[in-house]
């Protein structure tokens, strides 16, 4: 009960939850859902609004712990939904290179897949109905390569490492050691698979 103390314990997931919003908001591409920590704190919201409603009729004590929970829900669903804000904002930027791009399909959650094909059906029926169906078939289509919008993975990002990597190989045949807690500006694409690792952060 909440006279038994305010500890959230979800630290660590809220943790990942803002470094994958903030690693989010500055990578060229779209990452993988976080949906483990996701989730749990889903999981942990649902209990702290329990919480609300059995200490809000409680006594003065509880009441105001309730108070504290409350703070601490709109908290959460704040990061939440600022991740979740993030992605959809690059789902849609990007919808016919992620739909056609079975890799970065994988990447996108059950809510957010239902999104980009619900998304690029009607984007593609609103183009055929305004244009498309005025021109030549042969021209129609919207998905040949050169017409579909795809992140620029040599974008350059501050990168901040979060254990001693070594040297890192740069597109231009130069070497780069990033060195624990310091902070570097490079192309994504090097550091691509560091960041889904968890080895280095973009800030």
């Amino acid at each position: 009960s909440m006279a038994e103390g305010d500890e959230t314990g979800h630290g660590r997931e809220v943790a990942l939850l803002l470094r994958a919003w903030v690693n989010e908001k500055n990578a060229p591409e779209l990452l993988a859902f976080e949906r483990e920590a996701f989730e749990e704190i889903e999981r942990a919201i649902s209990e702290q609004e329990r919480e609300v409603r059995e200490g809000a009729t409680e006594n003065q004590t509880t009441r105001f712990l309730a108070h504290l929970y409350e703070m601490e829900i709109s908290r959460l669903k704040y990061v939440m939904a600022a991740y979740l804000r993030t992605r959809l904002e690059k789902i849609q930027r990007y919808s016919a290179y992620l739909a056609k791009t079975p890799l970065m399909r994988q990447r996108l959650s059950r809510t957010e897949l239902e999104f980009l094909d619900g998304y690029k059906e009607l984007t593609e029926k609103h183009f055929h109905q305004s244009f498309l169906d005025q021109i030549p078939r042969s021209f129609q289509a919207l998905d040949k390569e050169e017409m579909v919008a795809a992140p620029n993975l040599n974008d350059y990002v501050i990168v901040k490492a979060n254990d001693n990597i070594g040297p890192v190989e740069l597109p231009n045949g130069g070497q780069v050691p990033l060195t624990q807690n310091d902070i570097y500006i490079m192309p994504y694409a090097p550091v691509a698979s560091l960041v889904a690792n968890g080895r280095v952060s973009l800030v």
